[in-house]
């Protein structure tokens, strides 16, 4: 068949994954090895023979506009398609009904690297008459659609990952009959179109092309991951290595000359890096200056930008944070706001976001935070009765609770989880007693304290409490990750609803609530908590098992045993305890833990998180197999586990 001679981009989203990054640049023109993104897609449909393309635009549109625009070298012609309100990919198709004449066209995200032939998806359409032909791939990505002998059977796969899932690529060859299936209405998705038609009996294909490359650069991981697999494709001269020209190869060998740069980096242009700086998997905007105390490791730097110290993710002038409420409170606390620079932290799973604010040589943590989560709103008042109970929290710096903003001390990115890593048994044991030590006056003293000072704490643990946290596993992993049997997860809540008895009959004291190893910060060589909002009362060993029998980090058993005997110790509690209370509490504590990683996992912005199921669930494991009444328990623990060695969240813990 004739090659298509038009095309629809699709770029009107407004990236959510990726900001403060997208907050002023539309996620077309994030830089893909020193181009626009919708630069390469424009320079291959070009290749394929389109002569006319549609550009829907919405958020942030002067960047594009501006590109577009001043695009003159092209044999393409640009037409616009401008959304006062954001439509959707079916909406923005439908609106395009003028654009669209009697023949095929393609449509594609503007949010992708690709390097793909067109010939077997042209092929399939002739071949098969279908009402579009979706590129699919099925070993990257989500891989949440079923496709059987070409065609697509669902876009929601029970058990995404399996076999016969693939990702829709975000490139389909359509037919113009299309336009009448699509609602009339404000808002549409393109996928919703599809299915109505496969359940009217119409075809849809999806067509896996050999030896091509992909990659969503719609979040911070996966664009640095896609110039990471373009780099290495270009040395070996693979598909996707024409992405990255040999100009900005010579470039990065010469700068690698000169500086201490590792893995790759693209680099911008007028970029001053001096001598000593350390730079390892990073994106370098435009006009940036890089300290000779820098240490960028798998980061984006944007445009403008003045890098001190460790940047980890992302960093960007504190004026594209697009946020007057936080510049004017770095304002107040006496840091020049106008020369500042914001470093996002990873999203966490509390309705909250983390960002480092350099000034200098000075820093500071700013935190935003939802009520979503009542509890966000006791973070100021514990963290005050913390430090006068003389446990180490970042001191409050600045509180706007009209805004939902804080500003507290920089206490480092060093984590109880780093500090441990590849060290002797012996320091992690050390390092370990020193966290029990520091959290024992919260223990011992916290609930006099608390009394005393009248202040507000989260709902204490309660019957009502361990079950809902026994339905975060249910619902998150069994049901909506596994697809569990009606019959496995009676039984799973039957065997969960006796432990928490065990718990209730101990006595309450003040807990952290959240006492895992990310949790645990390491400044001047002691440790200091965070994310302590939770605080509340309940038994002394659910912060414990929080501690000692944490996925993030899974301790050897000999090592767990030597520190349990340790907090026994000193805490009072019998070696001999009849019930065996520190491992009832580890069943409770994992149970939700893995739950909540099911949960954060299905989210795309936090989707990390599910590498530690696996880890969590062997860990309930061995916890199960230190008391008697957990048959039910155990069974279903195997089950996961066989059912999510085929699956796609399949990561292991390491152990320690």
């Amino acid at each position: 068949m004739k090659a298509p001679r038009k095309a629809i981009i699709l770029s009107a989203g407004f990236g959510t994954r990726m900001v403060p990054l997208t907050n002023k640049t539309p996620k077309p023109m994030m830089s893909i090895w020193g181009r626009p993104a919708i630069d390469h897609i424009l320079t291959m449909l070009e290749k394929w023979g389109v002569k006319e393309v549609l550009v829907n635009i919405h958020h942030a549109p002067q960047p594009l506009l501006q590109y577009l625009t001043r695009n003159h070298k092209r044999a393409l012609s640009i037409n616009i398609s401008f959304e006062h309100e954001i439509m959707g990919t079916g909406g923005a198709i439908r609106r395009a009904e003028w654009f669209i004449d009697k023949a095929p066209f393609w449509i594609i995200n503007g949010d992708i690297a690709v390097d793909v032939n067109p010939k077997p998806l042209l092929d399939a359409y002739q071949r098969m008459h279908p009402s579009a032909v979706l590129w699919i791939k099925n070993d990257t990505g989500p891989r949440t659609i079923i496709v059987k002998r070409n065609i697509v059977q669902t876009f929601k796969a029970p058990s995404p990952g399996i076999n016969d899932t693939y990702t829709f690529c975000g490139l389909h060859l359509v037919s113009p009959t299309i336009i009448s299936a699509i609602p009339k209405k404000a808002f549409s998705s393109i996928i919703d179109t599809y299915t109505d038609l496969m359940k009217q009996g119409h075809h849809i294909a999806g067509i896996s092309v050999p030896h091509c490359f992909w990659a969503d650069i719609g979040t911070v991981e996966g664009y640095l991951d896609a110039h990471r697999e373009i780099f290495r494709r270009a040395i070996k001269k693979q598909p996707g290595g024409e992405l990255i020209s040999s100009a900005q190869l010579k470039r990065m060998r010469k700068i690698r000359k000169d500086n201490n740069i590792k893995g790759f980096v693209s680099i911008g242009e007028n970029v001053d890096i001096k001598v000593g700086a350390t730079i390892y998997d990073a994106v370098i905007g435009n006009n940036v200056k890089i300290a000779r105390d820098a240490d960028i490791r798998n980061a984006i730097v944007a445009d403008n930008t003045s890098v001190h110290g460790k940047v980890r993710r992302m960093a960007l002038p504190l004026s594209e944070m697009a946020d007057p409420n936080l510049f004017s409170a770095i304002d107040k606390i006496g840091l020049c706001a106008d020369s500042a620079t914001a470093e996002p932290l990873e999203p966490r799973g509390s309705n909250r976001t983390f960002t480092r604010i350099r000034s200098c040589s000075k820093s500071v943590i700013a935190v935003r935070y939802s009520l979503e989560r009542p509890e966000n709103g006791l973070y100021v008042s514990n963290a005050r009765f913390l430090r006068n109970l003389g446990v180490r929290v970042p001191d409050v710096l600045l509180e706007r609770e009209k805004d939902n903003l804080l500003i507290m001390e920089d206490v480092g990115i060093v984590s109880l989880h780093d500090i441990i890593m590849d060290k002797s048994t012996k320091s992690i044991i050390r390092t370990y007693k020193k966290v029990i030590d520091s959290i024992l006056p919260m223990h011992r003293n916290g609930v006099v304290a608390a009394k005393k000072k009248r202040i507000t704490l989260a709902p204490p643990f309660s019957r009502d409490m361990y079950q809902w946290e026994n339905n975060l596993f249910i619902l998150h992993l069994l049901k909506n990750t596994l697809s569990a049997p009606v019959s496995r997860i009676r039984k799973t809540k039957k065997a969960l609803e006796r432990v928490a008895p065990y718990l209730l009959a101990e006595p309450e004291c003040l807990l952290h609530r959240d006492l895992q190893s990310t949790n645990v910060l390491f400044h001047r060589e002691k440790p200091v908590f965070i994310d302590f909002q939770g605080m509340r009362l309940g038994c002394a060993a659910y912060d414990m098992a929080s501690l000692l029998c944490d996925p993030y980090v899974f301790l050897h058993n000999s090592i767990q045993d030597q520190l349990i005997e340790y907090w026994k110790s000193i805490s009072g509690e019998s070696i001999h305890n009849k019930n065996n209370i520190f491992w009832y509490a580890a069943i409770q504590r994992l149970v939700q833990a893995i739950g909540a990683y099911a949960r954060l996992s299905a989210n795309p912005g936090t989707a990390s998180f599910g590498r530690y199921i696996i880890p969590g669930l062997k860990m309930l494991d061995r916890a199960l197999h230190q008391v008697h009444d957990t048959v039910g328990l155990r069974s279903t623990v195997d089950w996961c586990l066989e059912e999510l060695s085929g699956h796609r969240i399949r990561m292991e813990g390491d152990e320690k």
